[in-house]
């Protein structure tokens, strides 16, 4: 069984802090347990999965650390052995029979270069795009603008992204800028009032209703995406909808979709 590092000094998250990382942890296990058919096992599979979890867990425990008011950059090695630590707890159920211990013993190593590398290629990607637009979102109302009230968002205020929503809704000329950074606070923000407003939601559903992927989610929610590209116009046009995934798209969503 791995044990989880000693030195760790990262602050405990709360329940309602945890769901994402839930979440994927859960959906780490569904997918390898697909990797056996009878008693063979699919080793490369498993190892896809493996990494692409270990970089998903890592995006929202970054996340929901980052909304910490005393967040320090010397938290991040932390949150990278957290996510290693988590991935290969969440497998070892499934993988134990299927892979020989010396890859095991080899397999956090592997999946800790993967998140490194993860974090380099989202840096990379950050330095890359500096051209942004306004987001043609829609102005908060009704149950939606309430839970933005009850998170903290002040409808009436100069925050960038409600006077691009409030202006955008009365049809005027979108507002074009440079940036070099976003700040994901903002989003998360969106984010907490739509699950306030949508308890049942989660985040593959906000995910299928934007018609994009779980990694440009992440992207998204981190601020690795600008604002006014495509997915940054999706995830916001369905968390300032003030409906539900089911309403925007007009259908449930299928059981046996995947992100």
């Amino acid at each position: 069984m791995p044990k989880k590092p000693a030195y760790l000094t990262l602050p405990h998250l709360k329940p309602d802090e945890l769901l994402d990382r839930d979440h994927e942890e859960f959906r780490l296990g569904k997918q390898l347990s697909t990797c056996w058919s009878g008693d063979d096992f699919d080793v490369e599979r498993s190892y896809q999965i493996m990494r692409a979890s270990a970089e998903l867990i890592f995006d929202v425990l970054y996340v929901a650390y980052r909304k910490k008011p005393d967040y320090k950059a010397g938290w991040l090695p932390e949150i990278v052995k957290d996510a290693v630590y988590r991935t290969l707890k969440i497998s070892q159920d499934h993988i134990r029979y299927g892979i020989s211990i010396p890859y095991l013993s080899e397999l956090g190593d592997v999946l800790e270069a993967t998140v490194l590398a993860h974090i380099k290629d989202l840096k990379r990607t950050d330095q890359q795009q500096t051209e942004v637009a306004a987001a043609p979102a829609w102005p908060p109302v009704g149950q939606q603008a309430r839970a933005y009230a009850a998170s903290g968002i002040d409808i009436a205020s100069s925050s960038p992204l409600l006077i691009m929503a409030a202006t955008a809704a009365r049809g005027a000329p979108a507002l074009v800028e440079r940036t070099q950074t976003v700040n994901p606070s903002e989003r998360m923000a969106l984010r907490d009032a739509y699950r306030r407003a949508f308890p049942d939601v989660k985040i593959a559903d906000i995910i299928w209703a934007a018609k994009q992927t779980r990694r440009e989610w992440t992207r998204w929610i981190t601020g690795q995406a600008k604002d006014g590209l495509k997915p940054d116009r999706s995830f916001k046009h369905v968390l300032t909808s003030g409906k539900s995934p089911e309403q925007i798209i007009g259908k449930p969503r299928p059981t046996k979709y995947t992100t």
